[in-house]
């Protein structure tokens, strides 16, 4: 998805994010809640015990590590030649004593998640049989690289107006007050411009430009973070890529455009524009990432605002949006191996939440499948109404 335009709430929209907040601003929702993924090996036969644990093709990186994704020397923080990243999934708590077990068997600890018992790790191919030989660890599986999916062809919709708010009938909405106030918008992506004058404040329909009396707003950014290895405040452009900035124009850009002049103020505005933003770096600039920081920054944005550590609390997101995708899992579909971690939280997340998570999907196609996928993990309807996103 790439910018048309210089306004932040660009020109060519998302059609899955268009939909899904305007979905949001008529009061329906979507829960998730899905059963644990169930695997078999190739055979049909469960998987038990020892190396029969290692799933998403790591036994075969542990049999021959030069088949490791080169980018992720760069994208896993502190990486050491020769380290496998792998995912453990637990069927205990991952509680200090296991992340102790988990040291003890050569695992260098990269992150430990709250929501399931999951921890991403990097070990040497041994150290992987080590671990994988716990008693209770359930899979083991290779952390991946993520991705920006831009292989659609650029559209300019600006004449006419095809898929723009106003081409959804959202301005009727808006004069009836309906404009997203409440709702809190997490966009895991490349960051945003925290700076932009259509992201930088809640001024929809009271724009401060000249000749205008200037105007003091909220802000709407709640928190910015970047994740690719941590989860450091972040502040300034914080977008070199300017793919995020895109999508959280198209999902709550005011409307301010430049703010020298009140000539275009108007002009390119987002499905919510009185949203609150929270926004995650989960790529680099170059559009690239781990699967293991989108996982966490997940949690950040979906569970209960103000709980987690007092590092990253979490901001309690009523819609999360995650315009990205992996290029691995397509050549899993189908195999009885395919375990996608990123689901498995997700899932839970929302099920317990309500969370509404907007995903990309289909842009890598045609692949059988590619969008449809489990029946129980599918979106269903229900009366939905903002709700208090605070707890501990």
């Amino acid at each position: 998805m790439r910018m048309v335009g210089s306004s932040a709430g660009a020109r060519r929209i998302s059609g899955a994010l268009a939909a899904a907040l305007l979905s949001m601003l008529l009061g329906v929702s979507a829960a998730l809640a899905a059963p644990g993924p169930q695997v078999t090996t190739g055979d049909g036969a469960a998987a038990t015990g020892g190396l029969g644990k290692l799933r998403n093709g790591l036994e075969r990186l542990v049999a021959d590590p030069s088949l490791l994704d080169e980018r992720l020397a760069d994208l896993v923080a502190g990486y050491q030649p020769g380290e496998i990243p792998a995912f453990a999934l637990l069927k205990e708590p991952n509680d200090d004593a296991r992340l102790t077990a988990l040291r003890q068997s050569g695992a260098r600890i990269l992150r430990s998640y709250r929501s399931v018992p999951l921890v991403a790790l990097a070990a040497l191919p041994d150290e992987i049989g080590s671990i994988a030989e716990l008693p209770w660890v359930r899979w083991l599986l290779p952390v991946e690289v993520t991705v920006l999916l831009q292989h659609e062809t650029e559209v300019d919709q600006s004449d006419p107006p095809i898929g723009t708010a106003i081409d959804m009938g959202v301005p009727a909405l808006w004069d009836e007050g309906v404009t997203g106030e409440g709702i809190r918008i997490a966009v895991l992506d490349t960051g945003m411009d925290l700076l932009h004058p259509d992201l930088d404040d809640l001024d929809f329909r009271h724009w401060g430009d000249p000749p205008n009396l200037p105007t003091i707003n909220a802000p709407k950014v709640v928190d910015a973070r970047n994740f690719n290895g941590g989860c450091a405040p972040a502040a300034g452009g914080f977008d070199a890529h300017g793919h995020g900035t895109h999508v959280a124009g198209i999902a709550a850009g005011t409307g301010e455009g430049d703010p020298t002049t009140a000539a275009d103020d108007g002009r390119h505005m987002g499905i919510a524009p009185g949203a609150e933003l929270a926004v995650a770096k989960v790529l680099t600039d170059a559009g690239a990432g781990i699967n293991s920081d989108l996982i966490a920054a997940l949690e950040w944005a979906a569970m209960p605002a103000g709980s987690g550590p007092i590092t990253c609390p979490s901001v309690g997101a009523h819609v999360v949006n995650t315009s990205l995708g992996s290029e691995a899992r397509p050549l899993r579909l189908n195999t009885g191996h395919d375990i996608d971690m990123v689901s498995y939280v997700l899932d839970r997340l929302a099920g317990t939440y309500g969370t509404v998570f907007v995903s990309a999907a289909g842009n890598s196609g045609p692949i059988w499948a590619a969008s449809w996928r489990r029946r129980a993990a599918q979106p269903r309807p229900s009366a939905w109404a903002p709700r208090p996103r605070t707890g501990t």
